[in-house]
Protein backbone atom coordinates (compact mmCIF):
# COMPACT_ATOMS: atom_id res chain seq x y z
CA UNK A 1 0.00 0.00 0.00
CA UNK A 2 1.18 3.52 -0.76
CA UNK A 3 0.08 6.13 1.77
CA UNK A 4 0.94 9.53 0.32
CA UNK A 5 0.13 11.24 3.64
CA UNK A 6 3.02 9.33 5.22
CA UNK A 7 5.48 9.60 2.32
CA UNK A 8 8.25 12.19 2.18
CA UNK A 9 7.25 15.13 -0.04
CA UNK A 10 9.88 16.90 -2.10
CA UNK A 11 9.97 20.18 -4.01
CA UNK A 12 11.21 19.97 -7.59
CA UNK A 13 12.09 23.34 -9.14
CA UNK A 14 11.54 23.77 -12.90
CA UNK A 15 10.55 20.11 -13.44
CA UNK A 16 11.50 19.16 -17.01
CA UNK A 17 12.19 22.83 -17.70
CA UNK A 18 8.79 24.00 -16.47
CA UNK A 19 7.89 27.09 -14.46
CA UNK A 20 7.97 27.32 -10.68
CA UNK A 21 7.94 24.39 -8.29
CA UNK A 22 6.22 21.01 -8.23
CA UNK A 23 5.63 19.48 -4.80
CA UNK A 24 5.54 15.70 -5.02
CA UNK A 25 5.41 12.48 -3.07
CA UNK A 26 7.01 9.98 -5.45
CA UNK A 27 7.29 6.20 -5.52
CA UNK A 28 9.32 4.28 -8.10
CA UNK A 29 10.49 0.78 -8.87
CA UNK A 30 11.84 -0.78 -12.07
CA UNK A 31 8.42 -0.91 -13.81
CA UNK A 32 6.45 2.12 -12.65
CA UNK A 33 6.63 5.61 -11.15
CA UNK A 34 3.65 6.77 -9.09
CA UNK A 35 3.48 10.38 -7.99
CA UNK A 36 1.08 12.54 -6.03
CA UNK A 37 1.78 16.12 -7.03
CA UNK A 38 0.73 19.72 -6.41
CA UNK A 39 1.37 22.63 -8.78
CA UNK A 40 0.64 26.13 -7.49
CA UNK A 41 -0.85 28.82 -9.73
CA UNK A 42 1.51 29.58 -12.64
CA UNK A 43 3.58 26.40 -12.21
CA UNK A 44 4.15 23.75 -14.86
CA UNK A 45 5.96 20.58 -15.85
CA UNK A 46 7.88 21.42 -19.01
CA UNK A 47 7.57 19.81 -22.42
CA UNK A 48 9.24 16.39 -22.49
CA UNK A 49 9.05 13.19 -24.55
CA UNK A 50 8.16 9.71 -23.28
CA UNK A 51 10.45 7.55 -25.38
CA UNK A 52 10.34 4.37 -23.25
CA UNK A 53 7.13 4.71 -21.23
CA UNK A 54 3.69 6.29 -21.07
CA UNK A 55 2.10 8.60 -18.49
CA UNK A 56 -1.37 9.09 -17.04
CA UNK A 57 -2.10 12.37 -15.23
CA UNK A 58 -5.34 12.16 -13.22
CA UNK A 59 -6.61 15.51 -11.93
CA UNK A 60 -7.87 15.40 -8.35
CA UNK A 61 -8.45 19.15 -7.92
CA UNK A 62 -7.97 22.25 -10.06
CA UNK A 63 -7.59 22.73 -13.79
CA UNK A 64 -4.71 21.51 -15.95
CA UNK A 65 -3.76 22.73 -19.40
CA UNK A 66 -1.88 19.99 -21.18
CA UNK A 67 -0.19 19.89 -24.56
CA UNK A 68 0.05 16.50 -26.24
CA UNK A 69 2.14 16.55 -29.41
CA UNK A 70 1.13 20.20 -29.81
CA UNK A 71 -2.64 19.73 -29.24
CA UNK A 72 -4.13 21.48 -26.20
CA UNK A 73 -6.32 19.70 -23.65
CA UNK A 74 -8.05 21.24 -20.64
CA UNK A 75 -8.40 18.63 -17.89
CA UNK A 76 -10.46 18.98 -14.72
CA UNK A 77 -11.24 16.94 -11.60
CA UNK A 78 -12.16 13.35 -12.36
CA UNK A 79 -10.53 13.49 -15.81
CA UNK A 80 -7.13 12.30 -16.97
CA UNK A 81 -4.58 13.28 -19.57
CA UNK A 82 -2.80 10.38 -21.28
CA UNK A 83 0.61 10.64 -22.95
CA UNK A 84 1.38 7.45 -24.91
CA UNK A 85 4.85 6.09 -25.49
CA UNK A 86 6.62 8.13 -28.18
CA UNK A 87 4.63 11.32 -27.54
CA UNK A 88 5.63 14.66 -26.01
CA UNK A 89 3.60 16.56 -23.45
CA UNK A 90 3.54 19.28 -20.81
CA UNK A 91 1.20 20.05 -17.91
CA UNK A 92 0.50 23.40 -16.29
CA UNK A 93 -1.82 24.75 -13.64
CA UNK A 94 -4.38 26.74 -15.64
CA UNK A 95 -6.53 27.79 -12.70
CA UNK A 96 -6.51 29.97 -9.61
CA UNK A 97 -6.35 27.11 -7.08
CA UNK A 98 -3.67 24.47 -6.56
CA UNK A 99 -3.59 21.75 -9.22
CA UNK A 100 -3.56 18.39 -7.44
CA UNK A 101 -2.69 15.37 -9.59
CA UNK A 102 -2.01 11.65 -9.39
CA UNK A 103 0.48 10.47 -12.03
CA UNK A 104 1.44 6.98 -13.19
CA UNK A 105 4.40 6.47 -15.53
CA UNK A 106 4.59 2.86 -16.72
CA UNK A 107 6.78 0.90 -19.10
Amino acid sequence: MLNFAQMKWMNIPHMNGGEGMVSAAPFADEQVKILRGVLKKGCSVGLHKHTDDCEIVYVLKGTARCLLDGAEEIVGPGQCHYCPKGSSHMVENAGEEDLQVFNVVAK
